[in-house]
């Protein structure tokens, strides 16, 4: 007799997960969004810029996010200048309301100019100032949260083609870095392919529309992905608290059809899926992660470093 061999589960034997990656810590809109996601079981990562962290104490931050987890997003959320583009100078000094929009201004914060965006001035800095922003952010954040809390990094913005930039973080340890705008291939809701430069699913506009797509998606074996992006602020602004209150009615509390977690979670669980070793005699976990398998249409826990023997006629499904 064949026994097929099922890895892609998630805890509880699930293919679909759902998360959040909201940025930049607005605590009274992270608060809406928390009231509403938290009672329906939705968890995910919070990204902060530690420049901004001024509303409460640490003490009272530390509480505020237990239970989520906290990304890197560079303090003072600044642009980079890119690799190969010229850039328009003033000496002026910079004065808002009377500032050249084709123009780079410096500013009151060091190392840091003015540019705008089309939408108002923001800070841009060369690559080595904006690695030093996001070293000082992650030491900033691991005051308040801890040492060894800040595992992922989200871009303020799009991601800026600054090879200073992207040779840092490749060798930072982060477990990956997520776009700051645009949803990415959404019709399969697969996980992301490169951690290092991953996207949200949906966001304040289409939340509910994606949700049910991805509902209604094929529960194949391959493990789901579904993240809320991008900023509380964003609900709050176009009036659509409501549809996160119909996305949480609908789809939290669902154990039995959804995983939930944190993205960190998500992307730890489905490497330590990556890593499950199968032989001809066992299937060995040498991860630290307990993963969730069926073995014959058995549901079996492989429990992080351990070995779950096999007949010889089993096979990998």
């Amino acid at each position: 007799m064949m026994h097929s061999i099922d890895t892609h589960f998630y805890p509880g034997w699930v293919r679909k997960a759902i998360t959040f990656s909201i940025d930049d810590g607005k605590v009274p809109f992270d608060k809406k969004f928390i009231d509403i996601t938290k009672p329906a079981g939705i968890k995910g990562t919070f990204n902060l810029c530690s420049n901004t962290l001024t509303y409460l104490t640490p003490d009272q931050y530390r509480e505020f996010y237990a239970g989520y987890e906290i990304a890197n997003h560079c303090k003072y959320h600044p642009y980079a200048f890119e690799d190969g583009k010229r850039y328009l100078f003033c000496e002026d000094p910079f004065i808002e309301d009377q500032a050249d929009k084709q123009f780079v201004y410096s500013s009151d914060q060091n190392n840091l100019c003015r540019i705008y965006n089309g939408t108002g001035w923001r800070y841009i800095t060369d690559g080595k100032h904006y690695c030093d922003f996001i070293r000082d952010c992650h030491r900033d954040l691991e005051e308040i949260f801890g040492a060894g809390k800040i595992r992922s990094f989200v871009w303020p913005f799009t991601p800026q083609k600054n090879q200073v930039i992207i040779d840092y973080l490749a060798k930072s340890g982060y477990y990956g870095a997520r776009a700051g705008r645009g949803a990415g291939e959404v019709e399969e809701f697969s996980l992301p392919a490169d951690y290092s430069n991953w996207h949200y699913t949906a966001n304040y506009t289409n939340l509910l529309t994606l949700a049910e797509q991805y509902e209604n998606c094929a529960n194949d074996k391959n493990l789901k992905f579904f993240c809320i992006g991008v900023h509380s602020i964003d609900f709050e602004n176009a009036d659509k608290w409501s549809d996160l209150k119909v996305f949480a009615e609908r789809y939290g509390n669902r154990p039995n059809d959804y995983y939930y977690a944190t993205v960190g979670e998500i992307f730890d669980y489905a490497n330590a899926v990556k890593n499950i070793i199968i032989k001809d005699t066992a299937i060995e976990n040498p991860t630290s992660i307990d993963v969730y398998i069926v073995v014959g249409g058995k549901k079996v826990v492989l429990k992080a470093g351990s070995v779950y023997p096999l007949s010889m006629d089993s096979v990998r499904n």
